[in-house]
């Protein structure tokens, strides 16, 4: 009786879940943009000596 129970909770469990995950959410309507005005894509920057350096 008591494994049945569980087997039963663990189902409905796993249904509930599945049913709250599949929301939609609307599009954004904003664009964002890359504020640097470098060449290249997602730059790193490198602290050394008191001075920053940017390299991609």
């Amino acid at each position: 009786m008591r494994k049945e129970l569980l087997i039963i909770i663990v189902i409905v469990g796993m249904l509930a879940k599945e049913a709250m995950a599949q929301t939609q959410s609307k599009p954004l309507d904003k664009m964002y943009t890359n504020p640097l005005k470098v060449e290249f894509g997602d730059p790193f920057v490198l602290f050394a000596d008191s001075i920053y350096y940017m390299y991609g």
